[in-house]
């Protein structure tokens, strides 16, 4: 009997259209339980009683950033994945900031 394991995904922004969009567009292509967050505090509680599989989350969001919730995730639960996505306006320092936290590749909000 072949088994597969369900992505677990957790999408974290605070437009909400955006993680609609998001979620319904995944959801389309890839078997996935999907959880979305609006802010860093109810990321960082599911976080603590669920392991992800990947993180897409918001440079910027109403009540912290997504560096405080990659630094969150390096130091209190297991290594996860993140995507990040910012706006158009971001500095080269920023994103070596991002970067010294292991991230990859950058989205710009305006690609989406």
């Amino acid at each position: 009997m072949i088994t597969t394991k369900t992505i677990e995904i957790l999408i974290v922004d605070d437009e909400k259209d955006l993680c609609f969009l998001l979620k319904n567009m995944l959801s389309k292509l890839i078997s996935a339980q999907i959880d979305v967050c609006y802010s860093v505090k109810g990321a960082m509680d599911l976080l603590q009683k669920k392991q992800y599989d990947i993180t897409y989350l918001d440079y910027q969001l109403g009540d912290g950033t997504g560096m405080e919730l990659v630094d969150f995730i390096q130091n209190e639960t297991s290594e996860v994945p993140f995507i990040v996505t910012m706006s158009a306006n971001v500095s080269s320092k920023e994103i070596e900031k991002w970067k010294s936290k292991g991230a990859k590749t950058f989205y710009s909000e305006t690609s989406f």
